[in-house]
């Protein structure tokens, strides 16, 4: 497997995830959901000028711009040559599960002959072996397993194909009509650009092709995709798709940004975690997955209930609560364990993803949230929340020694197992809303006397007077950036509580990087370790918000934006937010839901209604 470990830019429509480089080559193409399956490990576009092959992805060759349609997902790519200029547009069709890809020739000074090769090498194993098959009878080049037909066509008849066409086949413009299928996940097909009537009175044209691609699970499937699409207008399909889009950002919360590049990045963050949720189930994944060979980490496409507490959070707050419904209502009743619990992650339907252990404050995320989203249902919805609410608190006090500390679990970073304070505090969080919403009664005073437990295990086991901080753990009294969730969401200490207080000063003294943003943990290994996490960089900068509210200091509100304006800074070049900022440049895992809901929390905070 070809390996790649960023997205630069990603579109969609809920149902296919689609990855795409800074030179609009795409890198992963998800489908029939956004998790499962991945189909792509190299796609190439190769423009043929004259019986030569220009690969579009050699810098030797172009220049590059790119941009996304103003509050859409909807990605612009210009390959910029001395005599040729070509403008690609990609966007995943909101009413068609396709991806349409739209090339436009803005500048062909040696009037030469174009045409377009598009070569796939599929995503496989020795378990899922490939075959391709060109469809002579349908003009199309399919590359297919068992359950998974990823399928390239256009309305344009092609002008050659060849299965089994390797890199090199390509580049020396091989072509066999006679081959029309061969087990192979390497192939290419190739059209010639068309003129497009621009303007009849003034004779006015341009040379135009469109590109189609989807995945279907069978091939009668296939051929219902192609001759319904081959008959769209593919610029209705524009149309309806960036409608749509421009719809959604409409109905969100509107702020007074200090800058462009906050708004950019709100607005990205708008437009890309609606992306990342299933409008089946309401599952939603951590980010587009980087590593799909397993080679740096254990894989993001997957649905952890933490996230997905921050994740629903953030889309409450700036007004798109309706997925957060879904979510809530479906998901997480459906994810459930009979004695229970949620397990560490899941996919977007449901089903159980591999895991590596237990993590308990999964689920007591998942009953915060849905204690929060219970408040706000329909009674109909509310039987079903409450049902899940009752069982996930019955697992939680189960998993409460007498002594008032929880049973061994993965913490918050999912590298240490033991008794930890971030999985304590939400345990107590869970217990708090519990209480606080008046549910079962015959449960309120035992619980009520397990909070006392954990809150003064959390003071005191948890607390480092070396360090003069709250630390990660009983047996483990590092520095970590989760103690901050004290204050956000649990809301377990002031954020001028004078422990508190100490904690922020030495979470600022240990795990301040050198490029300016914060480590997530003291002594981390994980991609290098001494990068800054925008997760626990936001982190730091709502506790200040939080607590300039409170003090109305002129220092804290410094603090505030020095953090929240070094997240701003280290976005990506469209408004994304990685996990990690690297140290050596970089970002990891660009895209990551998490981050982007922080970011949303935050902006909030800073500049919604006082």
């Amino acid at each position: 497997m070809k390996e790649k470990y960023i997205n630069d830019c990603i579109i969609g429509n809920t149902n296919i995830l689609v990855s795409i480089s800074k030179k609009g080559q795409i890198l992963r193409y998800f489908a029939p959901t956004i998790d499962y399956m991945q189909h792509i490990d190299e796609n190439l576009l190769g423009l043929i000028i004259d019986s030569k092959l220009y690969w579009l992805n050699n810098e030797r060759f172009f220049e590059y711009e790119q941009n996304f349609e103003l509050d859409a997902n909807i990605l612009f790519t210009k390959y910029i040559s001395k005599n040729i200029i070509i403008e690609q547009r990609d966007f995943v069709d909101i009413n068609n599960d396709i991806l349409v890809r739209t090339f436009k020739v803005l500048k062909n000074e040696k009037n030469s002959n174009l045409k377009l090769l598009i070569y796939n090498d599929k995503n496989g194993s020795l378990i899922r072996f490939i075959s391709g098959q060109y469809n002579k009878d349908y003009d199309y080049l399919t590359q297919y397993a068992k359950d998974s037909y990823f399928t390239v066509f256009s309305d344009t008849p092609s002008v050659g194909y060849k299965v089994n066409g390797t890199i090199n086949d390509a580049e020396k413009l091989l072509t066999n009509d006679l081959e029309y299928e061969g087990l192979s996940k390497s192939s290419y097909i190739v059209y010639p650009f068309e003129e497009n009537v621009l303007n009849e009175e003034e004779n006015e044209t341009q040379l135009k092709l469109n590109i189609f691609i989807g995945v279907r699970e069978n091939d009668n499937f296939n051929k219902v995709m192609v001759q319904t699409i081959k008959q769209c207008n593919e610029e209705l399909m524009y149309e309806d798709t960036k409608q749509y889009w421009l719809n959604v950002v409409k109905t969100v919360n509107k702020y007074e940004f200090k800058n462009d590049k906050e708004k950019e990045i709100y607005i990205r963050s708008i437009l890309l975690l609606p992306l990342y949720v299933d409008n089946h189930t309401g599952g939603c994944i951590a980010s587009c997955e980087v590593d799909e060979g397993v080679k740096k980490c254990g894989k993001y496409a997957y649905c952890w209930p933490r996230d997905g507490m921050y994740f629903m959070k953030a889309l409450k707050t700036c007004g798109l609560g309706k997925i957060a419904q879904l979510y809530y209502s479906k998901f997480l009743p459906l994810t459930q364990s009979s004695n229970g619990m949620w397990e560490q992650r899941f996919y977007t339907d449901g089903s159980l993803a591999p895991c590596w252990g237990s993590q308990i404050d999964q689920t007591a995320s998942a009953v915060i949230g849905l204690i929060e989203e219970y408040n706000i249902s329909s009674d109909e919805l509310k039987v079903v929340q409450k049902v899940a609410i009752e069982n996930g608190i019955d697992y939680l006090v189960s998993s409460i020694d007498n002594e008032g500390l929880q049973i061994d679990t993965y913490d918050i970073w999912e590298n240490y197992f033991g008794k930890d304070q971030y999985s304590l505090a939400s345990i107590y969080c869970a217990f708090k809303k519990y209480v606080e919403d008046n549910f079962d009664g015959n449960k309120t005073a035992t619980i009520k006397e397990l909070m006392n437990k954990i809150r003064q295990n959390i003071f005191n086991h948890f607390w480092d007077d070396e360090k003069q901080s709250y630390v990660k753990a009983k047996e483990n009294r590092v520095i970590c950036s989760s103690a901050l969730a004290l204050v956000y969401p649990f809301e377990l200490c002031d954020p001028i509580d004078g422990k508190m207080v100490s904690t922020v000063n030495a979470i600022e003294r240990y795990l301040k990087t050198n490029i300016g943003g914060i480590k997530r943990i003291e002594g981390d290994s994980y991609i290098g370790g001494n990068n800054p996490w925008v997760i626990s960089t936001l982190w730091l900068s709502l506790y200040y918000i939080k607590k300039y509210k409170i003090t109305n200091d002129i220092n804290d509100n410094i603090k505030a934006l020095e953090y929240f304006d070094w997240v701003t800074n280290h976005s990506s070049t469209y408004g994304y937010l990685p996990e990690q900022v690297l140290e050596k440049n970089g970002l990891w895992v660009n895209g990551l839901a998490w981050s982007h809901a922080m970011y949303l929390i935050c902006v909030e905070e800073l500049y919604g209604k006082k």
